[in-house]
């Protein structure tokens, strides 16, 4: 092959049968994670967080923001895309199919520390990740294999289980049994998720005791999406990476989308205790 193309952007999800409604209640869960996002620097939790504003709403998001007594400063523009992605699609001009990629802040000033750590103004043009994990309010044991795994995977899934306890299936596959299934991010892709970063391993104790900080947000907003949330974690689960494709099979449906390109087939098998068959 002359040319290795890099995956774009695609994500599909197949509910089983009877569930065909899914779909719909996954988008009303990965909203009202997101609002939790804002929600945690807009009631003093953490400092700031990545805010994207839209060309079609961009009014009333700004001016909830001035309400909340919040500041905004954009950071670059990319052109909307479907499905998950790990990376923007740079833009010159503003327009419908554009976004602006931005850090919502307590202070103007954290506001502007966080931009140019995301720009690499001080780091050789390379985001500064130490510093935007820490305005994000991240556990800085998490922030710091972060850092480390990003250089080589921008999806570090297996990185995280292979760091927790586990057995090993064969090469390059795992199962887990002992987790903390608040901190699963397995399922991200399809919004199911309770924190939006990649924990060091999947019973990280800082981001446990984070992690029950983010679900008692995300409660007060939905109760109801909030326990179907934590109902859809606590079911078995696995991730398997082959090709640059990762397909989650979950009790409720089975997921699709890209992700990074390795040699390796990576699977992790996520079995809640008492789960096992």
């Amino acid at each position: 092959m002359d040319q290795i193309i890099e995956p774009q952007p695609y994500t599909a999800l197949m509910p089983y049968y009877p569930n065909l409604e899914l779909s719909k209640s996954l988008c009303k869960i990965s909203a009202l994670t997101n609002r939790a996002e804002y929600e945690m620097v807009r009631r003093g939790y953490r400092e700031a967080n990545i805010y994207h504003m839209g060309s079609q709403n961009w009014d009333n998001q700004m001016g909830e923001i001035q309400e909340d007594g919040l500041c905004w400063l954009p950071i670059r523009r990319s052109y909307q895309y479907s499905g998950f992605s790990h990376k923007h699609f740079p833009a010159n001009e503003l327009g419908p199919n554009v976004m602006v990629y931005g850090v919502v802040a307590r202070d103007i000033d954290v506001a502007k520390r966080f931009r140019d750590a995301d720009l690499g103004v001080s780091n050789n043009g390379k985001c500064d990740h130490k510093i935007v994990g820490k305005y994000l309010g991240y556990p800085d044991c998490c922030v710091e294999s972060f850092s480390k795994r990003f250089e080589k995977n921008f999806d570090p899934v297996f990185e995280s289980a292979l760091a927790t306890e586990h057995e090993k299936i064969q090469d390059e596959h795992i199962k887990l049994s002992n987790f903390n299934s608040l901190l699963q991010v397995h399922l991200r892709y399809f919004g199911i998720r309770v924190i939006p970063w990649f924990p060091c391993e999947f019973n990280c104790e800082e981001s446990g005791k984070k992690a029950k900080q983010w679900l008692d947000v995300i409660q007060t907003l939905d109760s109801k999406m909030s326990d179907f949330l934590i109902e859809l974690l606590n079911k078995p689960s696995s991730w398997d990476l082959s090709l640059a494709q990762v397909i989650v099979k979950h009790p409720s449906f089975m997921g699709y989308v890209t992700s990074y390109y390795t040699k390796e087939h990576q699977v992790v098998e996520f079995i809640p205790l008492g789960e096992e068959n």
